[in-house]
C-alpha cells in the first residue's frame, strides 16, 4: 500500500552524486529546449504503456467466478468431490448405521465367548477396530470442504479491501462505504457456505454479482512514476480534472421532458441555439438551458500544466482565491484525474494538506505516524513546528490523547501538528498547502526560518502553495496560477521586475510581513517534562475505551432480544416447534430400527414404507416452520434493534461523538444488521448503543417565545467551559457582552481559545 509518510526504504547509498542546487533557480531550467525533451519523452512512455495497458486487458477476464475456480482449482474439485462421497453416504445413513451396529455387536459377543466358543466357529470373527475407523472417518470427509470455503473468503474479503483503496473518485459514487461494508460482512460469507452447502447457490449468483461489479470498477491510476535516478524532483507534464459527483436522475415529469428532448433533437438539429429567441416549446428550452449550464458543471481542470522543479530547491506557487495552487499539489500525488501527460517524481512524498488531517492518537502519535520513535529527532521537530508551549500548556505534553478530528486542538496547532509529522518524515519532497495561514505572523515566521530555511526541512525539496506572501522572498522560485494556467513563472526578483500579475497579487494582499520594529515574539521556555511520573498520570481520558464484556452472555441480553424481537409470545411457539422437530427426527430415527428388525408384527413392507414416509414429512415440515420462525425473529428483532440503536445515536450529546470513534459504532451497527443479529454477543454489543443516554429535551417550559431573539445581543458572565466533564478548563472565567449590530473581532496567538 503507498503510504505517503512511511514509503519503502530507499536503496544503499541513495544520495551519492546528488545534485546540490543553487541558492537561486535560474529560470532557464524551464525553457523550450528542457521542454521539448521532456514532451518528446513522456510521449514514448505514454504511448508504450498505453499499448501494454490495452494488452493486459485483452488478457485478463473480469468474472469473479473464474478467478475462483482458477485460484481454488484443485481444492474445489478435491473438497467437491469428497462432498459427493459424504452426501452419498448421507442417503445411506440408515444402512450405514445397521452395519457399525452389527460390527458393534459381533465384536462384543465374539470377544465374550471362550476359547472353544471361538474355535468352533460359532460366530466368525468380525472385522478389526480399523473398519469401524473407517465406517466413522467417511461420515466426516465433507470438513475438507469447510476449510475450502475459508480460504475462498479470505481471498475475497483481501481483494475487496484492496480494491477499496484504489477506487477513483467516480467509481466511489456508485460503491459507497456501507456496500463495500455489506460485501465483507455477508456477501463473503455466502461464498463459505457455498463450498460446504450447495443449496446456498442462489445467494452466492448474488454475492457473486455484487463482489465482480465492485471489484471490476474504475481504479485510480498510478499517482506517478518514482524514479530516483531523475536529476530533478518533480516533472509534470499533463492536464488534469476533478471528478464531478453527477446530479439525481429526473423522475417523472422530468422523464417526459427528457424523452421529448431527445425526439426534437433531430428537428432542431438545424435551428438557432441562440438565448435571446423564445423557445417555441418545452423541449427546445431544456435543450438550450443544458447547453447553457454545460459549461458551467464542467469541473475544474488544470491544462498544460509543466512543472521541473530541482532537488532540494524552495518553490512557491501563488495566485487569486481559486486560481488553482492547491489543485497543482493534489495533481502531483495523484488525487486528481490524470488526462493526458505525465508526473515523475525523484524521491519519496510527504505532504500537509490545507485542512489538517489529525488521528485520534496522542500527540506524539500523531507527529510519528508509525515511525521508529527518535527522542532526538522528535524534540527537534517540534521546537522547529513551535509546539514546545503548547506542549506545556495540554495536559499531559506529548501524551494527550486528540480527539476525533482534533477537536481539542486549535486550528492553528492541528496545522503545525501536520506539518511536524511531515517534518519527522524521511521523505525527500515535502508538499506544504498553506500551512503558515492557520498560525499569527510571529509563529509563522518563526516556522519559516526554524524549519524550512533551516531545520529539518531545509535540505529537502519543498513546494509551497500560499498566500502569505512575504514568505516569497525567500524561496528559489515562483509559479503564478491563473484559472488553472501557470501565467507566469521565475525567481521573486525577476517576477518583482516583469510580471503584471505578480505585482497585482502584492497590491492586493501586501506582503503581510511583520514590520521591523514590531515586538519580537517572546522567547519560548523550554522544558522538557516527564509525563510518565507518577504524579502526572492521565486523570481523564478524552476518548473513551470500547466496552468489552468478558464471560458468558447474561439472561438480561435474551430477555431484551426478545422484547425486540415481538415480545415472549416467541418463547412457547419456537419451544414446540423444538419438541415437535426433535420429537419427529428421534421418532423417525426409531421407528427405522423398527423397520431393520422387523419387530411391529403384521406390518408389511408398504406399511413400514408409508409411516417412514409420513415421519419424514412431518420431520421435513417442523424445520422448515421452526427455521421460518427462527427467521422471523431474527429480521423483526435486528430491525428494530437497528432503529433503537440509530436513534440513540443519533440522539446522544455531542460528547459521545467527541470521546467515541466514528469506526467503532458504523463498524458494528451496519456489520451486525447485515448479519440478522445471528450472534448473541453482536446484540449485546448493539445494545449498549439503544441504551445511551440521550440529550436533554429539546423544548422546555422555559423557552423563549418564537420571536426571539428580537436583537442580536451576547453575553457571557463569568463563563467555564470544558469539552466534557473531568476535563481540563478551556474558557476559564470569561465575560463579554456584545451589543446588537456590533462588529467584534477577537484576537490572540495561536492555541489561546479564539476558536472555542
Amino acid at each position: 500500500m503507498w503510504n505517503l509518510y512511511n514509503p519503502r526504504p530507499a536503496p544503499p547509498a541513495f544520495g551519492a552524486g546528488k545534485d546540490v542546487p543553487e541558492g537561486r533557480v535560474s529560470a532557464a531550467r524551464s525553457d523550450a529546449d528542457f521542454d521539448a525533451k521532456f514532451d518528446s519523452d513522456m510521449k514514448e512512455v505514454t504511448e508504450k504503456e498505453s499499448d501494454e495497458a490495452a494488452k493486459d486487458l485483452s488478457v485478463y477476464d473480469s468474472s469473479l467466478f473464474k478467478a475462483l475456480h482458477t485460484a481454488f482449482f484443485k481444492r474445489i474439485w478435491i473438497a467437491g468431490a469428497l462432498h459427493l462421497c459424504s452426501d452419498t453416504l448421507k442417503t445411506l445413513t440408515p444402512l450405514l448405521n445397521k452395519v457399525i451396529l452389527t460390527w458393534l455387536t459381533n465384536s462384543y459377543v465374539y470377544f465374550r465367548l471362550s476359547d472353544e466358543q471361538k474355535a468352533s466357529g460359532i460366530i466368525e470373527r468380525p472385522r478389526g477396530i480399523g473398519y469401524g475407523i473407517g465406517l466413522a472417518f467417511a461420515l466426516f470427509v465433507m470438513q475438507v470442504g469447510m476449510t475450502t470455503g475459508l480460504m475462498m473468503r479470505a481471498g475475497t474479503i483481501g481483494s475487496i479491501f484492496r480494491k477499496s483503496l484504489r477506487l477513483s473518485g467516480r467509481a466511489k459514487l456508485e460503491h459507497t462505504v456501507g456496500q463495500i461494508t455489506t460485501m465483507i460482512s455477508t456477501d463473503a460469507t455466502r461464498i463459505d457456505q457455498f463450498a460446504a452447502f450447495a443449496h446456498f447457490l442462489a445467494d452466492l449468483l448474488v454475492a457473486l454479482t455484487r463482489i465482480s461489479k465492485f471489484l471490476s470498477a474504475e481504479e485510480l491510476g498510478d499517482p506517478y512514476v518514482l524514479d530516483e535516478s531523475l536529476p530533478t524532483a518533480v516533472e509534470v507534464d499533463g492536464d488534469f480534472t476533478w471528478e464531478t459527483a453527477g446530479k439525481m436522475p429526473m423522475k417523472s415529469k422530468g422523464d417526459k421532458i427528457k424523452t421529448a428532448t431527445k425526439e426534437e433533437a433531430k428537428t432542431n438539429k438545424g435551428r438557432s441555439k441562440k438565448l435571446d429567441t423564445l423557445p417555441t416549446h418545452m423541449g427546445e428550452l431544456v435543450t438550450e438551458t443544458r447547453e447553457k449550464n454545460s459549461e458551467e458543471d464542467k469541473p475544474f481542470e488544470l491544462k498544460n500544466l509543466k512543472l521541473c522543479v530541482p532537488k532540494g530547491s524552495f518553490v512557491a506557487i501563488v495566485g487569486h482565491v481559486g486560481s488553482g495552487k492547491s489543485s497543482v499539489l493534489q495533481s502531483v500525488i495523484g488525487e486528481m484525474r490524470r488526462t493526458r501527460g505525465k508526473v515523475v517524481l525523484g524521491g519519496t512524498v510527504a505532504y500537509v494538506p490545507q485542512t489538517a488531517w489529525i488521528r485520534n492518537a496522542t500527540l506524539r502519535e500523531n507527529v510519528l505516524f508509525g515511525r521508529e520513535d527518535d527522542e532526538t529527532r522528535f524534540r527537534e521537530v517540534i521546537k522547529a513546528c513551535h509546539l514546545e508551549r503548547d506542549l506545556e500548556m495540554l495536559p499531559h505534553g506529548e501524551k494527550t490523547e486528540i480527539g476525533e478530528k482534533g477537536i481539542n486542538l486549535s486550528g492553528g496547532q492541528k496545522a503545525r501538528v501536520s506539518l511536524a509529522r511531515a517534518a519527522y518524515s524521511d521523505s525527500d519532497i515535502v508538499l506544504l498547502d498553506d500551512p503558515l495561514s492557520a498560525v499569527d505572523a510571529y509563529v509563522g515566521k518563526g516556522i519559516l526560518h526554524q524549519c524550512l530555511l533551516s531545520g529539518p526541512l531545509s535540505t529537502r525539496t519543498r513546494i509551497l502553495a500560499t498566500h502569505v506572501l512575504h514568505v516569497l522572498k525567500k524561496t528559489d522560485y515562483i509559479f503564478i496560477m491563473d484559472r488553472g494556467v501557470i501565467a507566469e513563472q521565475g525567481t521573486y526578483e525577476d517576477l518583482v521586475k516583469n510580471s503584471s500579475i505578480f505585482s497585482s497579487l502584492m497590491d492586493e494582499h501586501g506582503s503581510l510581513e511583520a514590520p521591523e520594529g514590531a515586538r519580537p515574539q517572546r522567547e519560548i521556555r523550554t522544558t522538557v517534562v516527564d509525563w510518565d511520573q507518577s504524579g502526572k498520570e492521565v486523570e481523564a481520558a478524552l476518548m473513551q475505551v470500547e466496552e468489552r464484556n468478558t464471560g458468558a452472555v447474561i439472561w438480561d441480553v435474551y430477555k431484551k432480544y426478545l422484547r425486540f424481537s415481538g415480545g415472549f409470545v416467541w418463547v412457547p411457539i419456537i419451544v414446540c416447534l423444538l419438541l415437535l422437530n426433535e420429537s419427529s427426527q428421534v421418532g423417525n430415527n426409531l421407528f427405522l430400527g423398527f423397520w431393520t428388525g422387523g419387530i411391529i408384527e403384521g406390518f408389511s413392507q408398504g406399511q413400514y414404507m408409508a409411516v417412514y414416509a409420513g415421519l419424514g414429512v412431518a420431520q421435513a415440515l417442523f424445520s422448515c416452520l421452526l427455521s421460518l420462525a427462527f427467521s422471523l425473529m431474527c429480521l423483526v428483532g435486528s430491525l428494530r434493534l437497528f432503529k433503537a440503536a440509530l436513534k440513540g445515536v443519533l440522539g446522544s450529546p455531542v460528547s459521545f461523538f467527541d470521546t467515541t470513534p466514528m469506526e467503532s459504532f458504523k463498524a458494528e451497527m451496519i456489520n451486525q444488521f447485515a448479519k440478522n443479529e445471528q450472534n448473541m454477543n453482536a446484540v449485546e454489543r448493539v445494545l449498549h448503543y439503544t441504551e445511551l443516554s440521550p440529550e436533554p429535551a429539546s423544548t422546555t417550559p422555559d423557552d423563549p417565545p418564537p420571536s426571539w431573539p428580537e436583537k442580536g445581543q451576547i453575553s457571557f458572565t463569568n463563563v467555564d467551559l470544558a469539552y466534557r466533564e473531568g476535563l481540563p478548563l478551556v474558557l476559564k472565567d470569561v465575560s463579554f457582552n456584545v451589543h446588537s449590530g456590533e462588529k467584534i473581532g477577537i484576537v490572540g496567538r495561536t492555541g489561546a481559545g479564539k476558536l472555542k
